[in-house]
């Protein structure tokens, strides 16, 4: 049986995605840089590369908001 800490520590790891409510491995290249909305690996085109100083993802309504 597993213990209930395991079972958090495991979940610690995992995020849910902001469009298909899916759950996927959490990691910072799926999220928005501004929002900091989650996107799983399915979902990761709706986040676009913009290259300024450093290389940033912006998902389609931020980077409708700041027009680039």
């Amino acid at each position: 049986m597993i213990d209930e800490y395991v079972l958090k520590y495991i979940t610690d790891f995992m995020k849910l995605c902001k469009k298909c409510n899916k759950y996927d491995i959490y990691n910072n290249k799926k999220q928005c840089s501004i929002c900091n909305d989650f996107y799983c690996s399915d979902c990761k085109t709706n986040l676009i590369d913009v290259y300024g100083f450093y290389k940033s993802k912006y998902c389609i309504e931020c980077n409708k908001l700041i027009g680039f």
